[in-house]
């Protein structure tokens, strides 16, 4: 990976943006940028919105998605594989910054029609009292549909945990703990890349340069490899989350607060979106002069 770069023109500002996603030439992403102006809370706050960016040579230009609520926060979409039908959080406040979120889905006809209704995933999925967020869409080898999201459900391992539910007819089946990765601490934003089976997530729960890093684990159910932690220039001493790559696998996008475009240092409040191009290792020969020792 080559050195991170933050998407500074229309995507970040002084506020949080996060969960990147690329699907065809859209940048899915949240911001929390937009005032909440039916808010009664004295002052008033902010609501996150879902925006979708197309970069045209340099410049991106922003649209805030339809399906955004006026006093609900949108955020985290993820969609199937034909594009026709999309999950996403749907949260509230629940005091003065804590929020509480649900699982939601909307289908279409068509990959280029309108977005049907707001359906909220049905129990177990979503569970009264505890937050139900940050889907993420992948396929098992059997092209089994798998929703995985993060809740802070009791069962768990930890803080927050990863879980996950196979697509059963109209609906998903019971979500199980992904217990052979989950940790004690936060373990947060799963990704799952499904042509190399490859689930992206970060945690607090292994070993860190700082807060929250991604690490990458192979595998599906209870069959996963030893997390692999992404290392540098992914991680760094800030949180860094929401690790996707591109549908062509050349491009990765995250969130982090480490210092950046719009933050001045690693401890600030808020997540730029970062980007990094995957480049080839160069293939470097040695060579040992047994009688120098050079």
């Amino acid at each position: 990976l080559e050195i991170p770069v933050a998407l500074v023109s229309d995507i970040n500002t002084e506020y949080s943006e996060f969960a990147p996603l690329m699907v065809g030439d859209t940048l899915y992403f949240s911001s929390y940028r937009f005032p909440f102006d039916k808010d009664d809370h004295k002052p008033k706050r902010h609501l996150i919105k879902v925006l979708g960016a197309v970069q045209d040579d340099t410049q991106w230009t922003t649209t805030p998605q339809p399906y955004n609520e006026p006093t609900r926060h949108t955020a985290q979409v993820t969609f199937n594989r034909d594009k026709t039908a999309m999950y996403y959080s749907l949260c509230e406040f629940t005091g003065d910054a804590s929020i509480r979120c649900d699982l939601y889905m909307r289908e279409r006809k068509t990959p280029n029609s309108a977005w049907g209704a707001a359906v909220k995933l049905a129990e177990p999925i979503n569970l009264p009292d505890y937050t139900n967020t940050e889907p993420s869409l992948g396929y098992t080898s059997d092209n089994r549909e798998v929703l995985f999201f993060v809740s802070d459900r009791l069962e768990g391992k930890g803080k927050r945990d990863i879980w996950y539910a196979e697509k059963q007819g109209f609906g998903f089946g019971k979500p199980v703990n992904l217990s052979a990765l989950n940790t004690a601490e936060d373990d947060v934003t799963p990704y799952y890349h499904v042509p190399s089976k490859t689930l992206y997530y970060s945690t607090a729960g292994l070993p860190t340069m700082g807060g929250l890093d991604v690490y990458a684990s192979k595998g599906y159910g209870s069959d996963w490899t030893e997390p692999r932690h992404l290392g540098i220039p992914i991680n760094s001493g800030g949180n860094d989350v929401y690790f996707t790559l591109t549908e062509n696998e050349k491009t990765a996008y995250f969130a982090s607060n480490r210092k950046g475009a719009k933050n001045l240092t690693e401890e600030a409040c808020c997540f730029d979106i970062f980007t990094a191009e995957l480049v080839k290792p160069q293939m470097v020969a040695v060579f040992f002069n047994k009688a120098t020792g050079d």
